[in-house]
């Protein structure tokens, strides 16, 4: 199972933690935060960032991101939720962001690629 680590981003940036595959989806396994040192409470979210296909009457489709899961963490606080990730499937690339930029609040994903 892969996973990554990574410092809190902000919306506008996100960070992408899976590319989409056009022969499965991702579904994200577990999410750890620490933000043991973080500056606040950081408020994460999981996206799902599908471009769709073309087709006959959309000749330059727009991306289509959905926002699939977010969840609150205290500051000095640090903890992992799996069974809360456990009906999410991702379409399009898998990608993560907070409320605000911190570089001292960890975030750490772990995802599946699931064929249908």
């Amino acid at each position: 199972m892969p996973v990554l680590r990574f410092t809190a981003l902000a919306v506008g940036a996100p960070q992408v933690v899976a590319l989409e595959r056009l022969d499965s989806k991702i579904r994200p396994t577990f999410i750890l935060v620490d933000n043991t040192l973080g500056a606040a409470d950081r408020t994460i979210t999981l996206r799902d960032s599908l471009l769709p296909d073309r087709s006959n009457l959309v000749v330059a489709p727009a991306l289509t991101p959905v926002d699939k899961f977010t969840a609150t963490w205290v500051i000095t606080g640090c903890a992992s939720m799996d069974d809360e990730l456990k009906d999410i499937e991702i379409l399009g690339d898998l990608q993560c962001y907070a409320n605000a930029i911190d570089a001292l609040c960890i975030i750490t994903i772990g995802y599946e690629f699931i064929k249908d």
